[in-house]
């Protein structure tokens, strides 16, 4: 049987150069992408705290993938540049230090890669990849200790692991935001006041006789 990523590389390959693609293959791919989610969003509300760091090593992987995700979704921020290098690069330098299998450091790797060339495209590509690696690898772990009260306490926090990556953006600290309002002028205010003061001046329709 193949594989999700085997089928999914397959059906891109077919609509690219016009082939016929398997609808019962591209149902499998999907209905895999979306258990998958699924699964990961489980184990988000079960292993990742609102705020803070995690219990268990599982759940503070799973805080620095959902940190990578929200900042990239919501934000357009890619890790190793501008402005991502702050939000999320520590979320990423920090699935690199401690991803437990070779499998999960390659495709935290390849999110880097994809987030130098800031092609969104890639970058969501090897997203999708490393979600589906974590909730395999988490549910192994789960199912290898016994249960999720058995997995081991966790010390680290991914916000203390600094980003290899800056901001190299150039900001103009002397520059000011333009306000819309600027354009009401003094100038206008004298007006108005002008304005004011002739209608003083004329003589009211509704002053009793």
């Amino acid at each position: 049987m193949k594989s999700a990523e085997q089928i999914r590389m397959q059906n891109i390959h077919a609509m690219r150069t016009g082939q016929k693609i398997d609808k019962e293959e591209v149902h499998e791919d999907l209905t895999e992408s979306i258990r998958d989610d699924k699964e990961l969003e489980e184990l988000t509300g079960q292993l990742m705290p609102i705020s803070g760091k995690a219990d268990t090593p599982e759940g503070e992987l799973i805080r620095a993938f959902q940190k990578i995700g929200y900042r990239f979704y919501n934000d357009g921020d890619f890790p190793t540049v501008g402005y991502g290098a702050e939000t999320s690069g520590p979320a990423l330098a920090f699935f690199q230090d401690h991803a437990p299998t070779n499998e999960l450091a390659m495709y935290a790797n390849a999110i880097e890669n994809a987030s130098d060339n800031e092609s969104s495209v890639e970058f969501e590509a090897a997203l999708e990849k490393l979600g589906s690696a974590l909730v395999y690898y988490v549910k192994a772990r789960i199912e290898e200790v016994g249960g999720i009260e058995n997995l081991e306490k966790n010390e680290l926090d991914m916000l203390d692991t600094p980003s290899r990556w800056e901001d190299e953006t150039q900001y103009d600290d002397d520059e000011e935001d333009l306000d819309p309002w600027d354009d009401y002028s003094e100038e206008q205010d004298e007006e108005e006041d002008y304005e004011e003061e002739d209608f003083e001046d004329l003589p009211s329709m509704w002053d009793a006789d």
